[in-house]
This record gives structure tokens, sequence and C-alpha cells, in this order.
């Protein structure tokens, strides 16, 4: 199955990479910033292009993955694509590509991205939704080969789903930062905290930004 991607950020270096692993060939990488597209291509064995015109006719798959509002801008500007067309993004209705193309869906992964951080992409959570149930199957097929944990959410509770992980891991790290400033203002050592946040794996990572962050002010 040949992968068309537009974007060459965080989602879209992580699922390029997830797509390559899964046994599809992603032929074709968009980015509009070209030099970020030829980098992403040469680790997916792909070619970089400059136009969204030049999407392939013959891909299986067109995969839109750039930032939210950029998505509709992106819609217009492609030509009529034969195969399924998707977005990955978290608060974009699927209606932004009706009367555009005629089989489209989301495939919205539950996860926080950073391209220069392996992921164990199998194990994060994806969100699929089509405007038709061949779509659908399609892309349900499709996904069980990048993930173990493939669920159907429509776009209003896509929506809302993304608002709740907004809330689980931006207010966790707002919460670790205002202790942070009031350590350091009272002239306390945030590293007292580490062990507490060692009992919780997953704030480690937050501990190390933070303490990055303290030596960079210090």
């Amino acid at each position: 199955m040949k992968v068309v991607i537009v974007g060459s950020g965080n989602v879209a270096t992580h699922l390029a990479l997830a797509f390559l692993a899964g046994g599809f060939e992603v032929s074709k990488i968009w980015s509009n910033n070209y030099s970020n597209a030829l980098n992403l291509a040469t680790k997916v064995n792909a070619n970089a292009i400059e136009d969204l015109a030049e999407v392939d006719d013959d891909a299986d798959l067109l995969v839109i993955a750039i930032k939210d509002d950029a998505i509709a801008e992106a819609v217009l500007k492609l030509k009529d694509f034969k195969g399924v067309v998707l977005h990955t993004a978290g608060s974009v209705n699927l209606n932004v590509f009706e009367n555009k193309f005629k089989n489209y869906g989301v495939l919205y992964p539950l996860q926080t991205f950073s391209k220069d951080k392996p992921l164990h992409f199998k194990n994060i959570p994806l969100c699929v939704e089509a405007n038709n149930e061949e779509t659908l199957a399609f892309i349900k097929a499709v996904a069980i080969k990048l993930s173990d944990k493939v669920e159907e959410v429509d776009s209003e509770k896509r929506k809302v789903l993304h608002l709740s992980a907004v809330f689980a891991c931006n207010f966790t790290n707002h919460l670790y930062a205002l202790a942070e400033d009031l350590l350091v203002e009272n002239d306390l050592n945030f590293d007292l905290l580490k062990p507490l946040m060692e009992k919780q794996p997953a704030l480690l990572e937050i501990y190390k930004t933070l303490s990055n962050s303290i030596k960079k002010h210090n």
C-alpha cells in the first residue's frame, strides 16, 4: 500500500516511521519547509515534494499531519485524489473534507510527540472515523497495523477526548512549574521533589524538563 504524508513535524515524523515499520510504502512527503520534507523522506525512503499538486494519483492513502489550523487551507490546495484522505487532528471535524473528496476520515493518535524522542507506536491509542462504512473498514485495517489500540470515535467525542488530553498533560506540567517557582522563590532546591516524582515514572520527564529550565535561569 502506497502512502503520501503531508507534513514533516512531530506527528508526521512518528507516523511516517510507523507506516514504514508496518510494511507500508511511504512514497512522498510534503512540507511547507522543503528541507524538513527532504530530511523525513530520507528516513523512510520516500521522495520529498514541494507542491501539493505532486501528490501521487496512484497512492492509496493521503495522510494530512499538520497543524490543526492549517488543514482547511491544505485541503483547498490538493487536487482530486482517488484514494482515502485523512487527517490526524483532535479538534478538526471530519467534514473539513466534505465536497472535496469521495472517501475520507480521521486517524487521531492520542499522544504528545517529539520527533527526536522515539516512541513505541504500537502502544499509542488511535481514534478513527470515516464518512462511510467501507472507508472506515479501510482505515481500521490500516490502524491495526500501526497500533494495538484502535477505537472508533466520532468528531464531537474526539474534541472532548482531545480537550481532556490537554487538561491531563498540560495542567500537570503547569502545576509542577508552579511548584518550581515556589521553591525557587524561597531558595529551595527543586531536586528535593525528585524522589516524590520518581514514584510516578511519567512525571520524571517533567522533572528533567523543569530541572533543565532551572539550570538555564541560574
